[in-house]
C-alpha cells in the first residue's frame, strides 16, 4: 500500500482471530543527477536571448506562440533567433565534451517556467547511448501532461532517429489498448522510452524502468 494504516485497528473491527500478513519493504539505489550535470553530460548549451512572452493588459493572458504570432516578429528579431539556433546547433555536442561557455552562465540560461525539449531529448539520446549491453531497461519521463508529451515525443524521434528507440505516451486520455503498451518488452536491440503523466508514479509499476527523468 502507499499508505500506513492502523493495522490493530482493522484487525479488532473483524474479530480477534483476523490473520494478518506482513510484507516487508525494500529499497533500490539511486543515483540523482543536477541540471548542472546533465548540462555537461550532454554537452548542450541552451539558447540565449529568448523571446519572452508578452502581457496585453492585467486581464489578459499572455500571447502563446503560434505561426501567426510568429509572424508579428521583426526582421531584426527573427535574424536573431535564427543566429542563436545555429549557434546553439554548431556548440551542441552529445559526448560530454567540455563547454566553452563556463557552466554558472550555461545554468542561468535555462528558463525554468519553459521546458526545453532539445534538452530533454538530447538526454535521452545520451542514457541511450551509453547503456551497456546488458541494460535492457526502460527509460521514464515524467511530463505535466498531453501536450507536453506529444512535444516530447516530437523531440525524442527527431534527435533520436538513428538510434533504435521504441517511444511510447502514457496519460489517462488513452485508449486501454495504447496504454498496455508501456508494460510490454521491446524488440532486442531496442529501448523503450515512456512518455508519461504522473499516473505512472501513482497509480501504476512499470517494472522495466531503469531511468526516471523529471521534466526539466
Amino acid at each position: 500500500m502507499s499508505a500506513t494504516l492502523d493495522a490493530d485497528k482493522f484487525a479488532s473491527y473483524w474479530g480477534s482471530d483476523t490473520p494478518r500478513i506482513h510484507i516487508p519493504g525494500r529499497t533500490f539505489p539511486v543515483t540523482d543527477f543536477m541540471l548542472e550535470d546533465v548540462l555537461e553530460m550532454t554537452g548542450y548549451i541552451p539558447p540565449k536571448n529568448k523571446r519572452k512572452k508578452s502581457w496585453h493588459g492585467s486581464n489578459q493572458r499572455p500571447k502563446m506562440s503560434s505561426p501567426w504570432n510568429d509572424s508579428e516578429q521583426s526582421d531584426e528579431e527573427s535574424d536573431n533567433e535564427d543566429n542563436d539556433e545555429k549557434d546553439n546547433q554548431t556548440s551542441i555536442g552529445l559526448g560530454g565534451q567540455k563547454h566553452s561557455i563556463p557552466l554558472e552562465d550555461l545554468v542561468k540560461r535555462v528558463d525554468e517556467t519553459d521546458l526545453d525539449y532539445d534538452l530533454l531529448a538530447r538526454l535521452v539520446c545520451q542514457l541511450v547511448r551509453n547503456k551497456g549491453p546488458q541494460d535492457d531497461g526502460s527509460i521514464l519521463v515524467f511530463l505535466s501532461g498531453a501536450p507536453e508529451i506529444n512535444h516530447a515525443m516530437e523531440a525524442v524521434k527527431r534527435l533520436g532517429a538513428n538510434l533504435s528507440l521504441l517511444v511510447l505516451p502514457l496519460h489517462g486520455g488513452l485508449q486501454p489498448k495504447d496504454q498496455r503498451l508501456v508494460f510490454e518488452p521491446p524488440r532486442n536491440g531496442v529501448c523503450k522510452v515512456i512518455l508519461s503523466t504522473n499516473v505512472a508514479e501513482t497509480s501504476i509499476t512499470i517494472p522495466d524502468c531503469t531511468v526516471g527523468e523529471p521534466s526539466l
